[in-house]
């Protein structure tokens, strides 16, 4: 048998005489048990016969090593990883040695080192691992799987250090495994790492509103191991988290748009795809406060918008149902609609819109107001009615529509303070009846449109006519006047003025006179003469009566006054023929029986020359005939000769107008030759001057009258003028001047002044002349202000200096006109019914008798718009 020792005997008793051994038998079937990257586990079978021990020899190009085992097996350690190993194994049986075969083994390689993954996409992983250790030089190969949790495993061969899968399932995870193959194709450990891809975009995302403060996002699943994924929702910079396929976003503002967005991200990675962007828009509230305010020819709408954010309003105008106009804007600001039609109903609907989110917020209606009529004009008036008509409204021919009339008086009574109203109707002119005489009313019309809306007033101030003057009395007569009185029992007759015309029926006088009271002094007339006498009563604008007519006469002239002395001389008195008053002149001069020329009918007077202040008066030759009288005289008038006064009786001449004409011839001036002892005298007698003539006066400026007249007949040196004026000053007045012009200075204002003309002759005056005048009132500075209000505007003045009758305020826009007459104690006045958001202008007038002052015009608009509400 191998490896044993035998005795040797060959024919030998008792001792050995020799022995000898056998080689141990070669080791064979040397097999690896185990290896790893720095020992090998080796066995072998065991020869047969008989081993003692076990030499190995282990070397590489890098170490040769030689161990001795006992057994059939060994652990061959502190190898490099990765190489190949020459084995020889030595059995040895005593001193004899068999040496086997050269038997390779090889340690496994060491694992790759630091794997990572270098980068992925949704459909692709890039993996980077570093060269094993302790190997440089040696040429290795590596062996890299995968495996998803929904795939098997692939495998695949690779001589780098970094390899990309691809073509894989988006958003999965991948278990990676990396060994490194060394030689004899001994692989190394594994390395490991997990891997995911990219999910991709979610899809079919849908933002749905919910409510006006909510929202669900909502999107399709994903492909890939939807365990791992998870979604995060982003809205406007705050993160919501889930992992379902839908979130309802809560606590949002109506009408709001949001930018959303939805990312499927793996936590586990921290790896997030690409985020989907969508818009999140709440529903909106409706818009609330529609109002729609018509002017006559546009259409202004307001609302209040909902809360949130709206992209688009759309307001459309329809007329019947059909839409004439469209706006779409951005904002709430007020939209309106022009060039419509007045009084016209129209239907207005806003729709709003945020996103795809669109909301009806309802529909108004409302008109435009009407066209106001054409300007009134004023076709009748009587006492106690007025009579008025004006033009269609513009642009309303296709529409309905109707009047409304209203009026009120103008002056201050507690029993007219009321507007009156008439039924509406659709005819154009109207008869205002039951008035009161004489008196002022403000009339507006207006038009009455759809839904009852009233137009922009047309005004008018009318007065009634007053009424006729009633007993009319001549309470005196001169020889060149007549006084008359009458009576006037209309409400407002301290405000008229009348109109008298005085005629002679021949036409050779004529003469007319405005007064303000109800007394006139007519003059100056013609003596001895019939007048045809008309008064009419006129209001302040000018409205007159109906005349009323009557006849009067003025006196036949009478004596001039005399400085009655009785003239004495150194003879004895005489009496002398009687002479009458008058006028000395080459006709004949008859004297009736009531008045015989006789001694008996009065004491002569002589007025002495020393004692006269005039200078004596030279006549021209008369004659006397008494008609059925008794006695005749006749005489001639010389120079030198005395004047003698003879007193009338005025009970004669107050007889019927035959008797006063006949009495005329009466009334002359008769000079006759008196004796007065033997002495002979020459008396004068003193006269009344005449009147100045053609009395103008001329208005200069507010306070300034200029007045002019010419020279009365028989104008001599040493005439002077006395002016005197009344009424417009303080006190009367006087003025003396030899010229026949004046100029009277601060006068009153508005004031109707009465100026007198006196003719004057050596301190005697004639009968006045007079002539009234009215000064012109100042303008007024008025103030308006609408105080905050859309329909109103108040107007505040000063009352000038002077005297004011009424006042005139007339208030005026584009489609309107209005005026108002007030009294003179008035300071505010309301102008009400206005057109919201209008510019208007006023015009103040003063008026004082025939005078109207105008201020400058002034501007102010009212406030905006009051909504009418839905």
């Amino acid at each position: 048998m191998p490896g044993y020792t035998y005795p040797l005997e060959i024919n030998c008793f008792n001792s050995c005489c020799s022995s000898f051994s056998t080689y141990p038998a070669t080791v064979d079937n040397i097999t690896v048990l185990d290896q790893n990257n720095n020992s090998v586990w080796v066995t072998w079978l065991v020869p047969l016969g008989h081993v003692d021990s076990y030499e190995l020899n282990i070397s590489s190009v890098a170490l040769n090593r030689t161990c001795t085992e006992l057994s059939n097996q060994s652990q061959i350690q502190q190898l490099l990883a990765g190489y190949i190993y020459n084995l020889i194994i030595t059995s040895v049986s005593g001193g004899l040695r068999n040496t086997s075969s050269v038997f390779q083994f090889a340690t496994k390689p060491n694992p790759p080192s630091t794997i990572s993954v270098n980068g992925q996409t949704n459909v692709s992983v890039a993996i980077f691992w570093g060269a094993p250790g302790s190997m440089d030089g040696l040429s290795v190969f590596y062996e890299v799987s995968f495996k998803s949790s929904q795939s098997s495993t692939n495998t695949s061969l690779t001589n780098n250090t970094s390899i990309q899968f691809t073509a894989l399932s988006p958003g999965n995870q991948y278990n990676i495994a990396i060994c490194t193959i060394g030689v004899l194709g001994l692989k190394s450990s594994s390395v490991t790492i997990i891997a995911y891809t990219i999910p991709n975009a979610v899809q079919n995302l849908q933002a749905s509103p919910v409510n006006t403060s909510s929202v669900n996002l909502a999107w399709s699943q994903l492909p890939g191991n939807s365990g791992l994924l998870s979604y995060k929702i982003q809205i406007n910079g705050t993160f919501f988290y889930t992992s379902s396929f839908s979130l309802l976003l809560t606590q949002l503002q109506p009408g709001t748009s949001y930018n959303c967005s939805v990312t499927a991200l793996i936590p586990a990675a921290n790896l997030s795809g690409p985020p989907q962007y969508t818009l999140c828009i709440t529903s909106l509230d409706k818009a609330s406060n529609i109002s729609a305010v018509g002017t006559s020819v546009s259409m202004r709408v307001e609302w209040s918008g909902p809360a949130g954010s709206v992209s688009l309003y759309t307001i459309t105008l329809l007329l019947n149902r059909t839409i004439l106009q469209t706006q779409n804007q951005s904002d709430a600001a007020p939209v309106v609609f022009s060039n419509l039609f007045p009084g016209t109903l129209y239907t207005v609907t806003l729709g709003i819109t945020s996103g795809p989110v669109q909301v009806n917020s309802g529909s108004v209606q409302n008109a435009t107001l009407p066209s106001p009529p054409g300007v009134i004009k004023l076709t009748q008036q009587t006492t106690n009615t007025l009579s008025i008509s004006w033009a269609q409204p513009l642009n309303m021919s296709s529409v309905g529509y109707c009047f409304r009339v209203l009026y009120q008086c103008n002056y201050s009574n507690s029993s007219c303070n009321s507007m009156n109203t008439l039924n509406d109707s659709s005819k154009n002119s109207s008869t205002i009846t039951g008035l009161s005489a004489g008196s002022p009313y403000i009339i507006t019309v207006q038009t009455v449109g759809a839904l009852g809306y009233l137009s922009s007033s047309q005004q008018i101030i009318a007065y009634t006519c007053p009424s006729s003057v009633s007993s009319v009395n001549v309470d005196s007569f001169s020889e060149h006047s007549i006084f008359l009185s009458w009576q006037q029992t209309d409400i407002l007759s301290s405000a008229y003025s009348y109109l008298l015309t005085v005629r002679s029926p021949n036409g050779t006088s004529n003469l007319q006179l405005r007064v303000g009271s109800t007394t006139a002094q007519l003059q100056p007339l013609q003596s001895a003469s019939l007048y045809n006498i008309s008064i009419i009563t006129q209001t302040a604008d000018g409205t007159q009566s109906t005349a009323m007519n009557i006849t009067a006469f003025t006196k036949v002239s009478t004596q001039p006054n005399l400085y009655k002395k009785q003239c004495s001389s150194k003879g004895s008195e005489r009496d002398g023929a009687v002479v009458t008053s008058g006028r000395v002149d080459e006709a004949n001069i008859h004297v009736d029986t009531q008045h015989r020329i006789n001694t008996g009918d009065a004491a002569p007077i002589c007025l002495c020359p020393h004692q006269l202040p005039l200078a004596k008066k030279r006549g021209h030759g008369a004659k006397i005939k008494g008609d059925g009288s008794d006695k005749s005289y006749r005489t001639i008038i010389e120079p030198g000769q005395c004047w003698w006064s003879w007193p009338t009786s005025d009970s004669a001449l107050s007889q019927s107008p035959s008797r006063i004409r006949s009495h005329t011839l009466a009334m002359a001036l008769i000079s006759l030759l008196a004796l007065c002892g033997s002495t002979r005298w020459t008396c004068g007698v003193g006269i009344e001057p005449l009147q100045v003539v053609s009395l103008e006066a001329k208005l200069l400026n507010v306070t300034a009258v200029w007045l002019n007249w010419k020279r009365p007949l028989e104008f001599h040196d040493g005439f002077s003028y006395r002016v005197q004026i009344s009424n417009c000053t303080e006190s009367s007045r006087s003025l003396l001047v030899t010229s026949e012009n004046t100029t009277f200075t601060n006068l009153q204002p508005g004031t109707l002044c009465l100026f007198s003309v006196y003719s004057c002759s050596y301190g005697i005056e004639g009968q006045p002349v007079s002539i009234s005048l009215y000064t012109k009132p100042f303008a007024v500075i008025p103030i308006m202000a609408n105080n905050g209000s859309n329909s109103s505007l108040v107007v505040s003045w000063t009352q000038p200096v002077g005297h004011v009758g009424q006042y005139l305020l007339n208030i005026s826009c584009e489609d309107m006109n209005r005026s108002v007459l007030l009294n003179n104690t008035e300071h505010t006045y309301t102008f009400t019914q206005l057109a919201a958001a209008t510019v208007y202008t006023l015009t103040f007038v003063t008026i004082s008798g025939p005078f109207e002052e105008a201020s400058q015009p002034i501007t102010m608009a009212t406030c905006e718009y009051v909504n009418f509400t839905q």
